[in-house]
């Protein structure tokens, strides 16, 4: 990849990378703040998918070996549309797109859930510090 870089060239961020992986060949989930958040809580994974590499391809595919039935069944429910006529051509979503979906809707959940606590927790801290003056 660095060849590809030219001299003061930033390296682009992994989630660039995948983003561009998912929407080009379909062969990876976007590792974006969302997906991380969603794959690492459901799967009680505690640091991954910050790089792309050999690790992060092993670890989505153990997620998808333990997971294998309900993915392929999804991948089968859900087609892309053509978007000239309007019809559903015989292209379904990829596995890497559904484990995308899964990753991106549970993050969001994990996300807003960590805003919420941490409200939670100020209000709390705010709380206490008003019921030791008064």
């Amino acid at each position: 990849m660095g060849k590809l870089l030219c001299s003061g060239d930033k390296i682009p961020s992994v989630t660039l990378v995948t983003k561009i992986m998912l929407g080009v060949f379909g062969s990876v989930p976007a590792f974006d703040t969302n997906f991380r958040a969603g794959i690492g809580y459901h799967f009680d994974i505690k640091e991954g998918f910050t790089s792309f590499n050999e690790k992060s391809l092993i670890r989505l595919s153990e997620i998808y070996e333990k997971n294998k039935d309900d993915i392929d069944d999804l991948s089968k429910e859900y087609k892309t549309i053509d978007f000239e006529t309007y019809k559903e051509p015989v292209f379904y979503y990829t596995k890497a797109k559904i484990l995308d979906m899964y990753g991106f809707m549970k993050g969001m959940e994990v996300i807003e859930k960590r805003k919420l606590d941490k409200e939670r927790e100020k209000k709390l801290r705010k709380n206490s510090v008003i019921s030791h003056i008064g």
